[in-house]
């Protein structure tokens, strides 16, 4: 079983998503005003988000020159313009992003590998279809691309695990259907904040990591393909997920979410494999969301055609 890239999936995706006084009123529902937060941003006609991202993974096995030991960073800027989904119109969303990884393996020999990455993409999400453009050579691994539909060609872009787009794309999934009774433990609301000019209340969230990656958002969030595998459990009982949510007190929208997700667990052989494992994961996001209700433009690109294989022909997707 390759444990490092079962848990560069787990790590891959973190990225997205009223009433005075500070503190809650006696009775009141504070997971539903989050909840209906969320609602309401999704009912406008568009929006802007804006995330920064750090992740880092470390995982080392064996002792003395078995030794091996992986360091994985990825630092993500990602801005997005959203068209919420409305009756008798699908969801769209216009995406640049820029993510730098940096690779480290050492096996106490003289065989250490540093790599460091830096890949600029652009996507769009319209009528169900994806979109990937990458408008520079990223060096040493592939060349620019014009736009590709990667629905319909799913294999023609070689970013393999580096990207989940599903959850790139779905920025508003990141919605009162993720925050449920059974995927918060705690909510609690701390004292209010300003931003941009207007009071805040702040809200934070503890989630149950097993009933949110076991939810449909929840797996698509993370990129999850199977909940059920032995890794992904136990990576799931180790984890802590907390989310900081901004509801503005005068427009009940969210300005600002933070997520942060912390691993360190040991994975014995019966798990792995081979060797037993320490892993440790740390993540951190914050999405800034703006241009409340401003209508948001997306038009479908035109795909560069596709090359079919042996015969030579090509088509557009």
């Amino acid at each position: 079983m390759n444990v490092r890239k079962i848990l560069v999936v787990v790590i891959a995706a973190l990225t997205v998503l009223a009433v005075l006084p500070a503190q809650a009123q006696e009775g009141e529902d504070l997971l539903g005003i989050v909840t209906t937060a969320f609602t309401n941003l999704n009912g406008l006609q568009g929006y802007q988000a804006t995330t920064e991202s750090e992740q880092s993974q470390t995982v080392s096995s064996g002792e003395g020159y078995l030794a091996l030991s992986s360091d994985i960073s990825t630092e993500q800027s990602l801005t997005a313009q959203v068209r919420p989904a409305k009756e008798g119109q699908t969801e769209a969303s216009s995406i640049t992003i820029e993510q730098s990884n940096s690779i480290f393996i050492d096996d106490t020999t003289d065989n250490t590998n540093p790599t460091r990455q830096t890949i600029n993409l652009e996507v769009v999400q319209i009528d169900g279809q994806i979109y990937v453009r990458i408008p520079t050579d990223v060096e040493g691994l592939f060349p620019a691309s014009d736009w590709v539909n990667i629905s319909e060609n799913p294999d023609v872009l070689p970013l393999g695990d580096s990207f989940n787009f599903a959850n790139i794309a779905n920025l508003s999934g990141i919605s009162g259907k993720l925050f449920t009774a059974d995927t918060v433990t705690t909510v609690e609301e701390g004292a209010n904040e300003g931003i941009s000019g207007q009071i805040m209340r702040v809200f934070t969230l503890t989630m149950n990591p097993s009933a949110l990656f076991s939810s449909v958002d929840g797996a698509t969030l993370l990129g999850l393909k199977d909940a059920n595998d032995p890794v992904t459990q136990a990576v799931l009982a180790a984890m802590t997920v907390q989310y900081t949510i901004w509801v503005g007190a005068d427009d009940n929208l969210p300005h600002r979410l933070q997520a942060t997700i912390n691993v360190d667990i040991e994975l014995g052989s019966d798990l792995t494999g081979g060797d037993a494992a320490k892993v440790v994961i740390t993540s951190d996001a914050t999405t800034d969301y703006s241009a409340f209700d401003e209508p948001v433009d997306i038009q479908v690109p035109t795909p560069a055609p596709v090359e079919t294989g042996d015969t030579g022909e090509s088509t557009n997707n």
